[in-house]
């Protein structure tokens, strides 16, 4: 389906043509601090602390052949979406690319 797209720009462009999916996950931690030790005697006071860290993995994956490339990145926003997609770009200029991805908003910019 994808090697007979007439879709593209550049028709004189002779690239193989391969069909990537893209998506994109979030891993992390949320913790919640709220103990603390207290000398015999003392009072016990502790603020709760919550702390959030994640991380970003985007993937995008050529379903016919296996080849995939999968950068992690600190945020799921337009400008790491730019980032993920020079990246893609770069680790596979031999190919024409057609990415199938969801409508998220970073997407679209």
């Amino acid at each position: 389906m994808a090697a007979k797209s007439l879709e593209f720009e550049n028709q004189d462009d002779r690239r193989t043509v391969k069909l990537f999916f893209q998506d994109e996950a979030r891993f992390g931690r949320i913790d919640s601090v709220s103990s603390c030790r207290v000398p015999a005697g003392g009072i016990e006071k502790a603020e709760n602390q919550t702390v959030r860290e994640y991380s970003h993995a985007y993937l995008a994956v050529c379903p016919e052949t296996g080849e995939n490339c999968s950068p992690i990145l600190p945020y799921a926003d337009k400008q790491c979406m730019d980032i993920f997609l020079e990246h893609v770009s770069e680790n596979f200029s031999n190919y024409s690319i057609i990415m199938a991805m969801d409508r998220a908003s970073r997407h679209t910019g």
